[in-house]
């Protein structure tokens, strides 16, 4: 959520069978299925998870922006060695807790009202995974896209650490905040383009990646457990157009 968020509107839209969270009534935020209210509805949301095919180990996650808590809560279930970490800069988004199922907080999940850009500045070596899914009613806010921002993501990952983030292909500066992250991570990115619109992009500080098919049985275990489609997420990794070091040469698709 961005700095300006008390020019944002909330709204949560309810059915039978699914809460909505939305902002100034056309901007669709976050669904939660109410017969499964920690699953990912979203594809986009999906894709963000790819990631966990490639470690074994994840002991500290740290989100920035907690919308309706799908992603928050997603790790809560299925990484239970890891502790969550979810900043939200907006205290109307945090009220919608209770609404949305997400967790009080306890020893291996908190969400903190701060400033996301601000609260990962003094934060060095700490994070395994990094996810930003901050878009607001206005867009990304500049705090969260500019050079610093991105540099202090960098600072704040283990060294293997994964930085992942969403971004809107039609919003204006979608090239250049890509190219700032391939920058900032020396090139050491991939991404996934979602039939949305979104764009998730995985930034790995200093990639130690599994054998392939160490990862793709991981993929395949996942995919039963959550219905995912990890495996295919994990192919679209390798056939990114930024990849140039993913597997390259290492697996055969």
């Amino acid at each position: 959520m961005s700095d300006n968020h008390s020019s944002t509107q909330l709204y949560t839209f309810e059915t039978k069978s699914t809460i909505t969270l939305q902002f100034n009534h056309d901007a669709l935020q976050s669904t939660m299925r109410k017969s499964d209210p920690f699953a990912l509805e979203f594809e986009y949301t999906q894709a963000m998870m790819a990631f966990i095919v490639l470690y074994d180990e994840l002991a500290q996650v740290l989100l920035i922006g907690l919308g309706g808590g799908s992603l928050s809560k997603f790790c809560y279930k299925h990484l239970p060695q890891s502790t969550i970490t979810t900043v939200e800069i907006n205290p109307e988004v945090i009220a919608y807790r209770q609404t949305f199922c997400i967790p009080a907080n306890n020893k291996r999940f908190k969400i903190i009202e701060a400033d996301g850009a601000l609260f990962i500045q003094d934060k060095i070596n700490r994070y395994q995974a990094l996810l930003v899914d901050a878009y607001d009613g206005q867009g990304l806010p500049s705090a969260l896209n500019n050079d610093k921002f991105y540099q202090d993501c960098y600072q704040s990952l283990c060294n293997n650490g994964v930085l992942v983030l969403n971004l809107w292909r039609k919003d204006r500066q979608f090239r250049h905040i890509l190219d700032k992250v391939h920058r900032c991570f020396d090139k050491k990115t991939v991404t996934i383009r979602c039939q949305s619109g979104n764009e998730i992009v995985f930034a790995f500080k200093n990639p130690q990646l599994p054998d392939f098919d160490e990862a793709w049985k991981k993929a395949l275990a996942y995919q039963q457990q959550t219905k995912i489609n990890f495996p295919q997420f994990l192919e679209e990794m390798v056939l990114s157009l930024k990849n140039n070091w993913f597997y390259t040469g290492q697996q055969s698709l």
